[in-house]
């Protein structure tokens, strides 16, 4: 198997990676691509998804299907993860997409998600580094944490806070009040406090799009440049900055905001205050982003299965 396309069907993104294999180990993107279709919406306090929202995932899969296709890859993996896990209607959404497009989604728990997302954001850059590493993906319906060295897993875990589900359930205006920024950080607490302790030496690896969102506007991006934010630090001091800015903007200012998606722009704040409060629960002075992800680990793992 030579090229494989990767889709991460999240709570509020769709991804693709394509990969094409040049050696035993190494590989080339041919394309990585990213989408907003928010297939979570609501799926927290109805646990359905809308049937908006299936529509939006399909039009998202049949354009990465064809993109896909011209590209002769070999095979395309789809897994599904926070929301299809939490979905009543997850095996109609499955069966939907797989009779119009023929696509088999496959849902992850969520110890698999941080399993792969732990592989994807490491390989091509950070693999030959022996030093403990905990890999932090902030979604969109939950956190998930990995820890290993270099792309050795030992453990992981996932817990139920994530940029969607928070802002659905806490900040209920714009800008939130005081009380629900409150309640949101003590919920937050209460799930870090569950995570487990990794060793004082630990790097952490921050993906998804809070953190890269994040270093887009810590920089003043007015276009997504993976060249600046693939490995860019986040400080910690530039997150808490970042916070109290945002904090204080309705959502009309947030929109007009470059470095922003206009669809991120009404949960941004939350999955910020779950970085900031992450920092604070392992006294970080930074994290170190990556683009990569869960795509990439689905991708490199079928890719190199043999």
């Amino acid at each position: 198997m030579n090229r494989v396309a990767a889709i991460d069907i999240g709570t509020n993104t769709v991804l693709m990676v394509v990969l094409e294999r040049t050696s035993h180990e190494t590989f080339n993107v041919l394309c990585d691509e990213h989408a907003i279709a928010r297939m979570g919406k609501s799926v927290d306090s109805q646990k359905i998804i809308l049937p908006e929202s299936f529509e939006r995932v399909e039009n998202c899969l049949l354009r990465y299907k064809s993109i896909a296709e011209k590209l002769n890859v070999d095979k395309i993996v789809v897994c599904g993860t926070s929301a299809l896990r939490d979905a009543k209607n997850q095996r109609e959404f499955i069966d939907y997409i797989k009779s119009r497009l023929g696509i088999t989604i496959q849902v992850l728990s969520g110890k698999e998600e941080a399993r792969l997302t732990y592989i994807g954001s490491l390989v091509g850059w950070y693999e030959k580094m022996n030093t403990p590493v905990a890999v932090v993906d902030i979604g969109g319906g939950s956190t998930e944490l990995a820890f290993g060295e270099s792309t050795r897993l030992v453990s992981s875990m996932s817990i139920d806070i994530g940029s969607v589900r928070i802002t659905e359930r806490y900040l209920l205006h714009s800008p939130p009040e005081t009380d629900e920024l409150e309640e949101a950080s003590a919920v937050i607490r209460a799930h870090l406090s569950t995570l487990p302790r990794v060793p004082i030496s630990t790097t952490f690896v921050g993906v998804a799009g809070t953190i890269t969102t994040l270093a887009a506007y810590i920089q003043n991006l007015i276009t997504f440049q993976t060249s600046k934010i693939h490995r860019f630090m986040l400080w910690k001091d530039k997150v808490d900055l970042a916070y109290n800015t945002l904090k204080d903007l309705p959502y009309t200012e947030l929109l007009s905001i470059p470095s922003i998606h206009p669809q991120r722009a009404d949960i941004i704040l939350a999955g910020i205050l779950i970085v900031r409060l992450l920092m604070e629960e392992y006294n970080l002075s930074a994290i170190t982003v990556s683009t990569q992800g869960l795509r990439y680990g689905l991708a490199y793992e079928t890719l190199f299965a043999d």
